[in-house]
């Protein structure tokens, strides 16, 4: 929810729990990403890739998949962040469409083992790197597994916007304004 700030302040999860420990380096990757501070998400990300790549850890069973194949994701989709942060947003793109890949790949389990739609953080990526079209893609893919999503309908009904498709776009905004009734954060901007 973009709780940067209290993201940071979180503890550390002790060291026995390595997967924990990994999702807390990415958090916080991503939290600093979001600041800006590009240098200090990268070396979050440097240790969420050095979780996938310890067997011990990558081996660990989650209930569907594997330690390693979570943490994969975790680590392109921050990687993604951090070139943005950087100001490189054909790499963000590539990274994002990377771990799309590597989602897709996940047993399915309820909830799912990933728990933020990939193809929404590529869509908001390529809202802020001027594509809207390609942006409506991954929304609608988003929307396709994950019906009413708030972040993903906020983003299509943006990404309509900046294509001139202004009444598809006042169309989507009321089906989000909807999912989002009942909401205690503020709605996505991308």
């Amino acid at each position: 929810f973009a709780r940067w700030d209290e993201i940071l302040e979180e503890p550390a999860p002790e060291e026995d729990l390595p997967h924990a420990r990994a999702m807390w380096h990415y958090a916080r990757g991503r939290a600093l990403a979001a600041r800006g501070n590009a240098e200090a998400s990268e070396a979050e990300l440097g240790r969420v890739r050095s979780a996938v790549e310890d067997p011990e850890v990558a081996s660990l069973r989650m209930e569907f998949n594997t330690s390693g194949a979570v943490l994969g994701i975790a680590a392109e989709v921050l990687a993604g962040h951090v070139a943005v942060a950087r100001g490189d947003d054909a790499s963000a793109v590539n990274h994002l469409r990377e771990a799309v890949e590597r989602e897709r790949s996940l047993l399915y389990g309820e909830p799912p083992e990933w728990t933020v739609p990939v193809h929404q953080e590529l869509g908001a990526v390529l809202l802020h790197a001027g594509r809207a079209a390609e942006a409506e893609q991954a929304f609608r893919a988003d929307l396709d597994r994950f019906p009413d999503n708030g972040w993903s309908l906020a983003g299509l009904a943006q990404a309509l916007r900046a294509q001139g498709q202004t009444a598809t776009a006042d169309s989507v905004d009321a089906a989000f304004r909807t999912a989002w009734a009942t909401a205690d954060v503020e709605p996505p901007a991308y």
